[in-house]
Order: C-alpha cells, then sequence, then structure tokens
C-alpha cells in the first residue's frame, strides 16, 4: 500500500510539475509575442523601396517560406535531441530539392505571367542558414540576383524567433563573415554538383551589411 501510495504521489507531482512548468513557457511565450507585435516589419527594412511615392500603383510582396530544414525532420521523428541540440539548422537534401523544383516552376511559368515578380528591386532573406540556402537555390535566376543586382539582403530581424517555444533554433547566429562560408559548408553535407552551385555563389551574392563585423546576431 506504501509503495503504491509513493507511485500515486510521484505520478500527481509530476503532472503537477509539468503544468506548472506549462504555464511558465507560455506566458514567457506571449510576452515575446507582445514586445515583437509593437514592432512593424517594414521599419525593420531600411530600403525605399517601402517609402511613400507619388505611384498610385499596388507594390506586391512575395514570401517564399524555406525547403525543410533537420528541424523538421527531427520534429517529424520526435527527436528532442536532433531538435535542441543543434542552433540554426540547414536545408536537408529534401529541402534543397524542394527549393530546386520551386525554381523549375518559376521558369516554366510564362515570362509575361511573371513579369512583376522577375521585376522585385529587392529580396530581403532572414540570415539563418535555412533561409538563405532556399533562396539562394530557388531564386538562382531572379535577375535581384544575377550580376550587377542588389544581391541577397540579409535582414537580421526577418528571422524567426519563437522564444522560448521552439526558439532556440534561433539563438545563435554567425557574424557577417562567417555566414556565407557556414551556409555552403552546411549544404556540402547533404548535396553536391549542380545542386551545390547556386549555394557556392553565397560568398558574391549575399549582402550581410547589416550585421555585425563581430558580434553575433
Amino acid at each position: 500500500c506504501f509503495f503504491r501510495a509513493s507511485k500515486l504521489f510521484m505520478l500527481v507531482w509530476l503532472a503537477w510539475a509539468v503544468r506548472r512548468v506549462a504555464t511558465v513557457i507560455l506566458g514567457l511565450s506571449t510576452l515575446d509575442a507582445l514586445r515583437r507585435a509593437k514592432k512593424s516589419p517594414l521599419r525593420l527594412l531600411p530600403d525605399s523601396t517601402f517609402a511613400p511615392s507619388s505611384h498610385t500603383g499596388i507594390k506586391s510582396v512575395y514570401f517564399l517560406r524555406h525547403g525543410e530544414s533537420q528541424w523538421n525532420v527531427a520534429q517529424k521523428q520526435r527527436d528532442p535531441v536532433g531538435m535542441f541540440g543543434k542552433f540554426d539548422h540547414a536545408l536537408t537534401a529534401r529541402g534543397v530539392l524542394q527549393a530546386e523544383n520551386l525554381r523549375s516552376r518559376i521558369r516554366l511559368t510564362p515570362r509575361l505571367d511573371r513579369l512583376e515578380f522577375d521585376g522585385a528591386t529587392a529580396i530581403y532573406c532572414s540570415p539563418l542558414t535555412r533561409a538563405v540556402q532556399t533562396a539562394l537555390v530557388a531564386l538562382a535566376a531572379h535577375p535581384a540576383l544575377r550580376r550587377g543586382g542588389p544581391g541577397l539582403k540579409l535582414v537580421p530581424d526577418c528571422r524567426e524567433l519563437t522564444y522560448p517555444v521552439g526558439g532556440f533554433d534561433s539563438l545563435k547566429g554567425e557574424n557577417r563573415y562567417e555566414l556565407a562560408n557556414k551556409v555552403v559548408r552546411r549544404a556540402r553535407k547533404v548535396v553536391d554538383g549542380r545542386s551545390l552551385l547556386p549555394i557556392e555563389r553565397a560568398v558574391n551574392i549575399i549582402d550581410a551589411s547589416e550585421l555585425a563585423d563581430d558580434d553575433k546576431w
């Protein structure tokens, strides 16, 4: 009887502890969401593209989500070590393939139907590895990323930030000199050949001027 009572007490205490931890995490997440809600995403992009103008037309903004990442795989497999044991998860081979498929879909779209898309004057990107890799592969043929174009503008405040719930992945970053090399290095672990070429161009295409020289973003 004593053993059963002790076991029951432990189960009750464990359930109470789990609820307390969940409550604390939910509270922290809510406070963080309220803090971030005060900021407008456009104010984080100091570019004339978003400045008021006399043009009466409607401006279009295209959003591109990153391909499958190592985090996504670990999450599907319910692997906490894979989820929380690393920071800044890169794309998987399947994630790179998804970005390649999107590039093909864009290329196969009739030119007249994508004039506005091709005319985008700026491409902004989170400095997270998976986002940069996706942009470099999927948008490799976009005029903005060709020679003479403005390149891929990295904006630290555009990165995903859901701390403390799942946000540990976005806490650790690289400075402006390390980031491009890391993007290429992580890609070489999962792909090679033609799939790697758009990512290897990262050093010449990435505009990391908003990232600090020494500080980690």
